[in-house]
């Protein structure tokens, strides 16, 4: 009966650190989530202000640029006569 015990409490710890592995990985995921909507939220300011009057966080986060307001953010390199 002893045996039982210890492996019954061995494995109340090993949930216990499960647990906070997940509570750990479950924060980590908000703190990721929370500043790529602040990045999306900046580079839509900065979009709103310049050559896309439109762009929201969500079409920034998404990449919802038709393809001339793409060149024209983000010129080709053939076209600014790069390699």
């Amino acid at each position: 009966m002893g045996d039982d015990f210890w492996t019954a409490v061995r494995i109340s710890v090993l949930e216990g650190e499960l647990t906070a592995a997940l509570g750990r990985a479950d924060q980590a995921e908000a703190e990721r989530d929370d500043t790529k909507r602040r990045l999306c939220a900046e580079m839509a300011l900065r979009l709103q202000g310049g050559a896309v009057p439109h762009a929201t966080p969500h079409s920034v986060a998404h990449g919802q640029f038709g393809l001339v307001e793409a060149d024209r953010l983000f010129p080709r390199q053939a076209q600014e006569g790069g390699e």
